[in-house]
């Protein structure tokens, strides 16, 4: 191999190292901008789920019937999740959508008066990355 060809792929190498530095760096700020805001909202809807006002939501929507719902700063939640083996406590959306799913994990579908309630979220550290380490 010429030391031009040997050059041009240790620039290339180099390159590509810089690319999944920076991937690895934006996944780890939107990680961390995802727990954030999970803090905040699950927050603001326990205060909201403590108080008598919560009674006096909407009982349902035409998404998600047999739901209560409460919205906050634009965003309908249908509740929190709590995992404690995980020290785990999270506000679920009650719709989902790639936006939404950044802000906390959300109602893919069911209720849970239903008992057929499903949810997903991301793998983020302080969404449902610890999950892997529950025991069934």
């Amino acid at each position: 191999m010429s030391r031009r060809a040997g050059a041009a792929l240790m620039a290339l190498g180099l390159l590509l190292l810089g690319a999944a530095g920076g991937l690895s760096a934006r996944n780890r700020a939107e990680d961390a901008a995802a727990g954030a805001s999970s803090a905040r909202a699950l927050a603001r809807v326990d205060a909201v789920i403590e108080s008598a006002a919560v009674r006096e939501e909407k009982s349902s929507a035409a998404e998600n019937p047999g739901m209560p719902q409460v919205q906050i700063d634009g965003m309908d939640y249908v509740g929190r999740l709590r995992i404690p083996n995980l020290e785990l406590e999270l506000p679920i959306l009650s719709q989902w959508d790639d936006d939404r799913l950044k802000i906390a994990p959300c109602r893919y579908s069911g209720t849970a008066r239903g008992g057929d309630l499903v949810l997903l979220a991301h793998n983020y550290r302080k969404h449902f990355g610890p999950i892997r380490h529950l025991e069934p």
